[in-house]
């Protein structure tokens, strides 16, 4: 006896419908989250120049960001307020 495809599907319990009702969803988070983060991964190793931005690939913006003393302070006032918040937040829950 052959068995069709589908019932053999529902013989071995996997259902199509979850998986395809989430497609649409899968396809916008990719659309609106996935791509914008990949492109701005991609713009980040460009070399900038005013209004353009073109190759070589170089690590000049990163190299910058990290030797700046301004952008150090930032970070560790950052992050004491985010474990200030986080010690508050732990001490009164």
């Amino acid at each position: 006896m052959q068995i069709e495809p589908v019932q053999a599907a529902r013989a071995r319990g996997l259902q199509l419908g979850p998986v395809l009702l989430t497609l649409p969803a899968g396809a916008a988070m990719l659309v609106f989250f996935v791509a914008p983060i990949a492109i701005f991964v991609v713009y980040s190793f460009l070399t900038a120049q005013l209004y353009d931005v073109s190759r070589p690939f170089t690590l000049g913006a990163y190299r910058s960001a990290l030797d700046s003393e301004l952008n150090r302070t930032l970070a560790r006032n950052s992050i004491e307020i985010g474990l200030l918040s986080a010690l508050c937040s732990v001490a009164l829950a």
